[in-house]
């Protein structure tokens, strides 16, 4: 007598590549999908610290003529361990709102006031 072998029908086998190849096209676009987000991040973050150092650059140089932005009046507090009340440091804040990759966004500048006391 012929002994019955056991294993799997072509059909059983071409149903799960069709499982596996639809498990591993949305794994796949999935990890473009956040690749993508990623790369789109860095730039725009390059762009807010290009754009920061532009300002940082025009307020060093002369800061009198600044006409962008909103600057007011503002304190840092730093925090140490050691310390029981925080070192406080008076300057001023400014914010500008850029565009960047088609999306509006706020970069915000901490000036210290300097020895004299003038404002920028």
């Amino acid at each position: 007598m012929l002994k019955r072998e056991r294993g799997f029908t072509m059909v059983e086998v071409v149903v799960a590549l069709v499982v596996l190849s639809i498990m591993g096209a949305a794994v796949v676009a999935v990890y473009n999908s956040n690749v993508s987000a990623l790369v789109r991040a860095g730039k725009t973050t390059v762009e807010l610290y290009s754009i920061q150092a532009d300002i940082e650059t025009a307020l060093g140089q002369d800061p009198d003529t600044w006409d962008g932005g909103k600057m007011e009046d503002s304190f840092l507090l730093i925090s140490f361990p050691h310390l029981h009340e925080p070192l406080k440091i008076h300057g001023w804040v400014l914010t500008e709102q850029v565009e960047s990759n088609g999306y509006k966004e706020v970069v915000t500048v901490f000036i210290p006031q300097g020895s004299g006391g003038a404002r920028p």
